[in-house]
């Protein structure tokens, strides 16, 4: 199992815990302004970027999230939509 399949095997409890999402809610709280250069890169980041916001703030069901994920990684105002979609209370 490579990092990406493995990414999509993370429990919900843990994506919480994940270091990746530690950034992203830096950044929701401004005390950060950006994510690390060369995040969007890697596949691991969007995948538990994706879940944790689809899964945790929109709390939708597990199934649905591999379509979705590879659907929105292509979106070039990704990081955009992840922070409208948190700033939206949603």
């Amino acid at each position: 199992m490579n990092r990406t399949e493995q990414s999509h095997q993370i429990g919900r409890q843990h994506l919480i815990l994940d270091p990746i999402i530690e950034v992203y809610n830096r950044i929701l709280n401004g005390e950060k302004k950006a994510f690390p250069k060369g995040t969007w890169q890697l596949d691991r980041n969007c995948i538990i970027i994706v879940r944790f916001v689809l899964e945790v703030k929109l709390n939708l069901p597990t199934e649905q999230i591999p379509k979705i994920t590879r659907q929105i990684k292509k979106s070039i105002s990704f990081g955009v939509l992840l922070i409208v979609l948190s700033l939206s209370g949603n």
